[in-house]
Order: structure tokens, then C-alpha cells, then sequence
């Protein structure tokens, strides 16, 4: 889960029409969606920070993306 600005909307031709989101923010958060394991959600920096403590979490340590 990555908290972040991304541009979302039609793309493609009038034949055939994709709804998409585009963004470093959504590039991160496709990564660590990969990286999770079953039954695990794993939070970007960014996102912790904007939940504080409304969520308890725990860290799963530090990792590094392509990208």
C-alpha cells in the first residue's frame, strides 16, 4: 500500500479504451503489493506516516525496489 499523487483516467484508442493509473506512487505500490506475502500488507514510509497510530503495524524491515 503507497500513499501518493498518480494520473488515472481513459487511455488507449476510440476502439478500445483502458482505464489506468500512472505514477511513481502507483510503481511502488505494485512493487510492494509483489513483495508481499500471503495474508501480508506492507505500507510504504509515506503511508505509515499519514496513518500514525490509527493502525497498529510492525515493521517488516527495510527492503529495496527497481525503479
Amino acid at each position: 500500500m503507497n500513499t501518493g499523487l498518480a494520473v488515472a483516467g481513459n487511455m488507449g484508442s476510440d476502439n478500445r479504451l483502458n482505464y489506468t493509473v500512472l505514477g511513481d506512487s502507483v510503481n511502488l505500490a505494485a512493487r510492494l503489493c509483489a513483495a508481499s506475502e500471503p495474508g501480508e500488507v506492507l505500507l510504504s514510509e509515506g503511508t505509515q506516516r499519514e496513518l500514525g497510530t490509527e493502525l497498529a503495524t510492525e515493521s517488516a524491515g527495510s527492503r529495496t525496489f527497481k525503479g
